[in-house]
């Protein structure tokens, strides 16, 4: 059994609720704690959004479910009329996410001995208490820059292992597993990249998103490795040109080590296509299909190249 911290945070708050709508003699006081317990979520930002959407949601509840308990009465067939008229105003305004919170508020009135004004007011009241508490305790949200920055790691290390893969593939070596690793590297990618959301969200006065466009380029980066996989299987024998893309990637993965203090730059590999055109031109049908997959794969290369973009976070990209 594992508690994690938004449990703690809920129960805290649930109890900070209660007390609260206890000291203040609120009629229905454990309903705050019941309210707090809705409006916890997962992030800051979905936290404040959602608090916005329950309390007006409560405010509609709580004047249509007055207005219709005083005319009607409190039967039950009424609470079903409620429902008929609140239920569209919020999904109208967009704060149908409140309809659950409003209903808890609704039934207080339902089952209200007299509907006055004072009793209107409380359940006000407790509608702040409950979302309130839950917005404060919510504020605090645990940073994900550890988790993140090992998920960065990860994906370069993965990234360079693929390199490696590929420049022995070239090579004419029987290489095997290809398209596991770069399914793996896919798998790690999202996984960051909800997690780099999630961090956002939890930015309470910026909008930073270094770590989510980060992984966003390298999931750019993998659809080209995932392009170039097909390549090859294809390539079916190896020529001068092989050896040097193959050396190029080998250079291009050596550039992802944390220690390296170069990277692979886009000029490099264009003069190294225009060494390919310096070469003599191909004696046969079958040189010139394996050098023009090799080109191709150049190409892709320069694409994944030209994805490289100035990030805050440290990384080789």
């Amino acid at each position: 059994m594992r508690i994690g911290f938004r449990t703690i945070k809920t129960a805290v708050g649930t109890t900070i609720s209660v007390v609260l709508a206890q000291i203040l003699g609120l009629d229905f006081f454990s309903s705050a704690g019941m309210l707090t317990i809705l409006c916890m979520q997962t992030t800051w930002k979905k936290s404040l959004e959602t608090a916005f959407a329950r309390f007006f949601a409560c405010l509609v509840a709580i004047i249509v479910a007055s207005l219709f308990f005083t005319v009607f009465g409190q039967h039950a067939i009424v609470i079903g009329l409620v429902l008929l008229v609140t239920i569209p105003i919020a999904v109208r305004f967009k704060i149908a996410g409140g309809i659950g919170t409003s209903s808890v508020v609704m039934f207080h009135l339902y089952n209200a001995p007299e509907i006055n004004l004072g009793f209107i007011v409380d359940r006000i009241i407790l509608v702040v208490i409950g979302i309130g508490v839950a917005l404060a305790v919510n504020f605090y949200m645990p940073s994900a820059d550890k988790e993140l920055e090992t998920y960065q790691q990860k994906v370069d290390v993965q990234f360079r292992r693929l390199f490696i893969l590929m420049a022995q593939a070239i090579r004419g070596e029987d290489v095997k597993g290809v398209s596991k690793e770069i399914r793996k590297a896919d798998e790690m990618i999202k996984n960051a990249k909800k997690l780099g959301i999630r961090e956002m969200q939890n930015c309470v006065w910026t909008t930073d998103s270094r770590y989510y466009r980060y992984f966003s380029s390298k999931e750019k980066q993998l659809d080209v490795m995932k392009r170039v996989t097909p390549l090859l299987d294809i390539i079916s024998a190896t020529y001068e040109q092989s050896y040097m893309i193959a050396d190029f990637l080998d250079s291009m993965a050596d550039s992802m080590r944390p220690e390296a203090k170069e990277s692979i730059t886009l000029p490099q590999l264009k003069e190294m296509r225009q060494q390919f055109r310096e070469l003599p031109l191909p004696k046969t049908v079958e040189e010139f299909e394996n050098r023009a997959y090799l080109m191709q794969f150049v190409y892709e290369m320069e694409q994944y190249l030209s994805m490289r973009r100035t990030y805050l976070v440290k990384g080789k990209i």
